[in-house]
């Protein structure tokens, strides 16, 4: 059966001077806008742009959206499982082509969308790593006391910690970490509030009184609204995403740990229900949509389900 081939595409684009034979380098500044109008977050907007780019110097300088079509979108999926990508990183790349295709349908540039055929590729089920006891433990004897006493080590021990435990008390995401400003710290409610989170959803955390002790040690006159509840120490504003990281790739090896930031998120959960909170409690505070993603959690628990073991009846007669 012959393939059926897309009629040519004349008709105007909504943005003027655009066409359907503009290279796609010259259309990446206007679907970056129309993200922006999608109130896309900034660091989603800024991955969607720097793969569709990369998409574009693969395909070649001059590519435009006819060289976006089927077969290379194959040829490129094939490239990326040759250099090794990750499924999800794969996965990722086809959605973004996906979505920059589905905007050019909009603006009246193409008729079609290339990826519609194509196999996302399976990922594997990422097993939750939380904390054991003894690795908590040696995070926050690590964490006790700073390792020098001049200004400057000390500021960046409170500042570092007060993330630290930010996030083993409330279960943030490094993004929602970074974006995190002392207006959303609602001390009479003794609430945090997530705004903007994953998916573009707000949601709210209850702050423990042991968290709400160290946002305390900070002099009032620091937690002003816009302010970063762990910034720059120059001016107070949020760090970047990657500077954020550094506090767990650079900075706590000093203390010697090594551990990632989303383990103290999986280390949240895993406490959450070894102290008795339901699943559906533990999704809405983690800020899942599918009670299925939080369900992975069930699996973190050994010590409940060493207890369980223990209720068994001994078997062998005494």
């Amino acid at each position: 059966m012959s393939r059926m081939v897309p009629p040519e595409r004349n008709h105007p684009s909504h943005t003027p001077g655009l066409t359907s034979s503009t290279r796609i380098t010259d259309l990446i500044p206007h679907y970056s806008r129309w993200l922006r109008g999608d109130d896309r977050r900034p660091r989603g907007r800024d991955k969607y742009v720097r793969t569709i780019q990369s998409v574009a110097n693969w395909i070649g300088e001059d590519a435009d959206l006819s060289d976006l079509d089927e077969r290379a979108v194959r040829r490129y999926r094939e490239d990326m499982a040759d250099r090794a990508l990750s499924a999800s990183t794969i996965g990722n790349h086809l959605s973004v082509i996906r979505d920059f295709c589905k905007w050019a349908m909009g603006e009246g540039l193409r008729d079609d969308d290339p990826t519609w055929r194509q196999q996302w590729p399976s990922k594997a089920e990422a097993e939750p790593r939380a904390l054991t006891q003894d690795e908590l433990d040696a995070l926050l004897k690590a964490i006790a006391s700073p390792q020098g006493q001049d200004e400057e080590t000390v500021w960046y021990w409170r500042r570092n910690r007060r993330a630290i435990m930010t996030m083993l008390y409330t279960g943030l995401r490094l993004s929602e970490m970074s974006d995190l400003v002392w207006k959303d710290i609602q001390f009479q409610e003794r609430r945090l509030v997530v705004r903007n989170g994953k998916g573009g959803k707000s949601r709210s955390i209850p702050i423990h009184s042991a968290l709400l002790a160290i946002y305390l040690e900070v002099p009032a006159v620091d937690r002003i609204g816009g302010k970063a509840i762990c910034g720059k120490r120059e001016d107070g504003l949020p760090l970047t995403y990657k500077s954020f990281a550094n506090i767990f790739k650079v900075w706590l090896p000093r203390y010697g740990i090594t551990i990632t930031a989303h383990q103290l998120r999986h280390t949240f959960a895993s406490q959450l229900l070894y102290h008795n909170a339901n699943l559906h409690e533990i999704q809405v505070l983690l800020g899942h949509k599918r009670l299925d993603t939080t369900q992975i959690y069930l699996r973190l628990d050994e010590r409940r389900k060493r207890e369980a073991v223990e209720r068994l009846p001994a078997y062998v007669a005494e």
